[in-house]
């Protein structure tokens, strides 16, 4: 996904009551999956559920659920399109709608977050609108992926999925965790310390299948959209750095396994800041043992078609090492 200069839509408030739609098993599986998800694409759910032949049979079902419109409220899915240059239909994006949420929560789950259509109105900076849902949807569509890779392979599952939609909810309601997860930065002088709590975007662990246990595999996924400039990013790595060395990591995830891996889609000069901007942190923080914690990716394209390549292939640096290697190694 790239980011283009944009044409911004017309938004119609839909206000007509929709059609009833019969929720069938498979209609509550997606429904559910976009609860984690939150925003969540055709090709996402096409990914989890179907082939990729029957991504026209996806839209179908995600626009009846969405009520066969953009902006329409009381539905099960809520539809706006993402911002284009593209002349014609745009890819839609979709989310839980009010009927979503009623819904699962009369199958018993507990929705305590609802999408509020007011925070991602267009205006005059329309960045404000249009990076907070490519960075939601490369995530989506990274965690996608994780599912797919263990779903497929005969050595590899991905037994668990803690995203930051779920962690901070975790953080907000155990005292405990919200002290594991706050660490002290020391600022330039003249400056104040500063408080900052480390959440990723997600939290994985995969399983690899060999001899008797097998082995475990955490990685502490962030993805970079290269939007954030040198100075917010190192300070990103210095709080995940301190994050690990006072074992508040292993208070929060229960190990001390792991890498810090950042998925860019930036391109390669990008892929080499974060590096160096990584190195200098570490090297300051006299920290530098750390340094084969962090790896780094500039997601190639159609990467989120080529799950295997994503985790297998030597597409991942590490900040101080010019040899490449894979996700799970």
């Amino acid at each position: 996904m790239n980011s283009p200069a944009l044409l911004l839509p017309q938004q119609t408030l839909q206000k007509k009551k929709p059609a009833d739609v019969v929720i069938s098993k498979r209609a509550q599986e997606i429904l559910e999956a976009i609860h984690t998800y939150r925003f969540v694409t055709a090709w996402d759910i096409t990914r989890l559920f179907y082939s990729p032949t029957s991504i026209n049979h996806v839209r179908e079902l995600l626009a009846l659920l969405s009520g066969k419109n953009d902006y329409q409220d009381r539905t099960y899915l809520y539809r706006f399109p993402l911002p284009t240059t593209r002349i014609g239909n745009t890819e839609k994006i979709y989310t839980l709608g009010s009927r979503g949420r009623a819904y699962l929560q009369s199958c018993g789950m507990d929705i305590d977050w609802y999408f509020r259509p007011y925070k991602f109105q267009f205006t005059d900076d329309v960045m404000t609108y249009y990076q907070p849902c490519l960075h939601a949807l490369t995530l989506t569509r990274f965690l996608v992926a994780s599912q797919v890779f263990g779903k497929k392979s005969q050595e590899w599952e991905l037994t668990t999925m803690r995203t930051e939609y779920a962690l901070k909810k975790e953080i907000a309601e155990e005292q405990a965790k919200k002290q594991a997860v706050t660490v002290t930065l020391t600022p330039d002088k003249g400056k104040e310390e500063e408080q900052v709590t480390v959440v990723p975007d997600a939290w994985l662990q995969f399983h690899q299948r060999t001899g008797k246990k097998g082995s475990w595999h955490p990685v502490f996924l962030e993805i970079d959209r290269a939007t954030e400039q040198q100075k917010h990013f190192k300070r990103q790595i210095r709080a995940r750095a301190l994050f690990l060395a006072n074992g508040g990591y292993k208070k929060l995830f229960g190990t001390n396994k792991g890498v810090i891996a950042y998925a860019t889609t930036g391109n390669d000069t990008r892929l080499s800041s974060m590096r160096m901007w990584t190195q200098e942190v570490l090297t300051q923080l006299n920290m530098k043992k750390l340094s084969s914690r962090f790896l780094f990716c500039s997601l190639t394209p159609s990467w989120e078609q080529d799950e295997t390549s994503l985790f297998l292939a030597p597409l991942w640096f590490r900040a101080l090492d010019k040899h490449s290697v894979p996700l799970l190694a």
